[in-house]
């Protein structure tokens, strides 16, 4: 296997960065591609109200968190990576898709800040819950074209 490319929607995504970041053997054996994640906390301490700002950082209690932003530091990244940060707005909201905050989603760009070599791609889907994420046409349709390059 030479790359690989992940889709992961909520603790799926969280675990899947957890176990990888923790892991120098699949660090090693396995190299990402592209990883598009639908709605996936990295963050868990923050207000839902907060607006994303690098130095929240400092502000985190959430120790999952605090280890995951070590070890994504110390990672011996040398190789193009593409991350896709999908995220749902619920209808009346512009900081939640009703289960995930995004300034949780939103943490990650924390995360990848030490990494020049990884592409990071953002984008919120308005009036879709966190169940829709994986549910809805066109974002399947757009998880495809990122993928694949067509729809």
């Amino acid at each position: 296997m030479q790359k690989i490319n992940v889709v992961a929607h909520s603790y799926g995504g969280t675990e899947f960065i957890h176990a990888y970041m923790g892991s120098k053997y699949l660090q090693d054996h396995m190299r990402l591609n592209k990883v598009v994640f639908l709605g996936v906390p990295v963050e868990e301490s923050l207000s839902d109200q907060l607006k994303y700002r690098y130095h929240l950082v400092n502000k985190s209690t959430d120790k999952n968190f605090h280890q995951l932003f070590l070890e994504m530091k110390n990672w011996q990244l040398n190789y193009p990576v593409e991350i896709y940060n999908l995220m749902g707005s619920e209808e009346g909201s512009k900081t939640t898709d009703g289960a995930v905050p995004h300034i949780q989603s939103e943490m990650l760009k924390s995360l990848i800040k030490a990494h020049p070599s990884i592409e990071y791609h953002q984008k919120v889907y308005p009036k879709t819950t966190h169940y829709q994420l994986h549910h809805r046409t066109k974002i399947l349709n757009n998880i495809a074209n990122i993928l694949w390059g067509r729809n």
